[in-house]
């Protein structure tokens, strides 16, 4: 096959780099990728170099590309690899190259959410030192009322006060990480990251005045949980996470969290309530289920391992 050169992609044109490892896909999941990739790119608070596409030509023609994506709380997960037929080895120098990168910039944890029938990029990543963590689901409920019967009715909730993030930013970070103790949801993920980090990622560049829907839950006055929730355009709510301490847990919290998920996804005019969660993660799933949740599709979690 002959020796192959590695290189940076100009930067003018890294969303035709990004086009073409999509190129297999439909025109409107193509577009949600260029979205997702010119987003991030423009948003970046770490060096332009750290994620610039690569790719790899033999010959001058193109035979492998890759690109990662940066995420608040120092995080860099794959957007994409590709690479022509036999020209395998040219994506996984690729990827390396891309793992790199993120270690020379401080990256704590290096990921890929990953279609479960794509072995072609499993492959790759198996070759660079990636082990698969777990499948997640991801959900989907219609807010038009076609569900209401199948929800759960007379939640106690007497004892239960929701108050707005915002008024407990000094301890939101450690209770997030508290919710994490003994969670079923991706638990190799814990401890890789600070609080701080953690509270970054879900934050996703925004300040809490700019996240109305995050609320923190107490119990008699005790932090027992969150309850945090992203607006989206094309009337989406997504429920970005829920997390209960474990001291809290098994008293039918989650059922009433849920409910206000969907209070406030109402509120918003959401036509849709997103949401994700560990294949593996059953107390959580069995709530989804109740609540009338479908499963849109299902996902692999990778995590690089040095």
């Amino acid at each position: 096959m002959g020796e192959f050169d590695v290189s940076e992609v100009d930067w003018e044109q890294r969303l035709a780099t990004v086009a073409w490892v999509h190129e297999a896909l439909a025109a409107d999941q193509r577009c949600l990728r260029l979205e997702e990739a010119s987003l991030r790119f423009a948003t970046a608070t770490i060096p332009r170099r750290a994620f610039i596409p690569l790719e790899a030509r033999r010959a001058a023609q193109r035979c492998a590309a890759a690109y990662m994506l940066p995420l608040p709380g120092r995080v860099m997960t794959l957007g994409g690899v590709r690479c022509t037929p036999n020209d395998r080895p040219a994506a996984v120098e690729l990827l390396r190259h891309c793992i790199q990168r993120a270690n020379d910039v401080g990256t704590m944890q290096t990921q890929a959410i990953v279609e479960v029938d794509d072995l072609n990029t499993a492959n790759i990543l198996e070759c660079t030192y990636f082990v698969r963590l777990t499948s997640v689901a991801h959900l989907c409920l219609a807010l038009d009322g076609a569900t209401d019967a199948h929800r759960p009715a007379g939640l106690g909730t007497s004892a239960v006060e929701f108050a707005a993030a915002g008024e407990y930013e000094a301890d939101l970070a450690q209770l997030i990480v508290e919710t994490f103790d003994q969670t079923l949801d991706c638990p190799k993920l814990n401890g890789i990251r600070t609080a701080a980090d953690v509270l970054t990622g879900f934050m996703d560049g925004k300040t809490l005045a700019d996240l109305p829907n995050w609320y923190v839950i107490l119990i008699h006055q005790q932090l027992a949980g969150c309850l945090l929730m992203m607006e989206h355009p094309r009337g989406i709510m997504e429920l970005a996470y829920l997390g209960i301490v474990p001291s809290h847990r098994g008293r039918n919290l989650g059922s009433i969290l849920m409910s206000k998920a969907i209070e406030i996804s109402r509120a918003a005019n959401a036509q849709y309530l997103v949401a994700a969660a560990d294949k593996d993660n059953w107390p959580v799933l069995s709530i989804y289920q109740r609540f009338g949740f479908g499963e849109v599709k299902s996902l692999d979690v990778w995590l690089f391992e040095s």
